[in-house]
C-alpha cells in the first residue's frame, strides 16, 4: 500500500474536559490506500474519503466476477462524512473538482459499481447505527425478488475528527466504559467503533466453492 495522507491520529480515549469520557474502538493505518491498483490517480486518491478506500480494498477481496460486466446491486450502510473537515483542517490542498465525488456518502456504493463494472441498483443508506443491517436486507430483497443475480452489501464508519463524538458526549449518548449494556438496566450509552465489511449475496443455486 502507499501512504497518501497521514490523518488525525487519536488514542482510545477522548477528553474533552473533566467532565466528558468515553471509550471507542479504532482501525490503524486507515490512511493506506493502493491507489495504482485501483488505477486512480494520486490526487484523486488523496481526496477521497478513506471510507470509499476501505470499501475498494473490501469488496477486492469478494469472488466477483472477473473481466465481465456484471448484473449486481450495491448496497452500503455509510453514515458519517468527517473526511471533508479533516482535510479543510489539517491540510492545505484547496478545493477541486475531485471533492464532489470524493466525499459525498452517495458515491461510496456509486464508485464500487463503477471500479468493479457492476451494473445493478447502487445505493448509499443512511439510517444511523442500523445502515449496515438496512443495506443487507436491501440486498437480500434485491436478490431473493430477482432484481439482481447477485449483491454487494456492508458498510463502513471511520471517526476521523472529534466532532460527532463530543456532540454524542453532550448528549450523554456514550457509555463511559466502551461497553453497550443492551436491554440492561444498567445501559447508560452506546460506544462508537471504526469498521469495515462487506458481503457478496447469491441465490442458493448459483453458490460454488469460491462465492461468499
Amino acid at each position: 500500500s502507499t501512504k497518501l495522507t497521514q490523518l488525525i491520529e487519536t488514542n482510545q480515549y477522548y477528553h474533552f474536559d473533566e467532565n466528558f469520557l468515553c471509550a471507542m474502538w479504532k482501525l490503524t493505518n486507515v490512511s493506506n490506500f493502493d491507489w495504482q491498483g485501483f488505477r486512480i490517480g494520486k490526487a484523486e486518491a488523496i481526496s477521497m474519503d478513506p471510507q470509499q478506500r476501505l470499501l475498494l480494498h473490501c469488496v477486492s477481496s469478494l469472488s466477483l466476477p472477473k473481466y465481465t460486466i456484471s448484473d449486481t446491486s450495491v448496497f452500503i450502510g455509510i453514515a458519517w462524512m468527517e473526511y471533508g473537515e479533516v482535510m479543510r483542517t489539517t491540510t492545505s490542498v484547496p478545493a477541486s473538482a475531485l471533492d464532489a465525488t470524493s466525499q459525498a456518502l452517495s458515491v461510496a456504493s456509486g464508485r464500487i459499481c463503477f471500479t468493479f463494472d457492476l451494473i445493478g441498483p447502487a445505493m448509499s443508506i443512511d439510517t444511523a447505527c442500523s445502515s449496515s443491517l438496512v443495506a443487507v436486507h436491501l440486498g437480500v430483497a434485491s436478490v431473493f425478488h430477482g432484481e439482481c443475480d447477485s449483491s454487494v452489501t456492508g458498510g463502513v464508519n471511520l471517526i476521523l475528527t472529534e466532532t460527532t463524538t463530543a456532540m454524542f458526549l453532550r448528549a450523554g449518548m456514550l457509555a463511559p466504559d466502551g461497553r453497550c449494556k443492551t436491554l440492561d438496566a444498567g445501559a447508560d450509552g452506546y460506544v462508537r467503533a471504526e469498521s469495515c465489511d462487506t458481503l457478496l449475496l447469491r441465490p442458493t443455486a448459483n453458490v460454488n466453492s469460491e462465492s461468499v
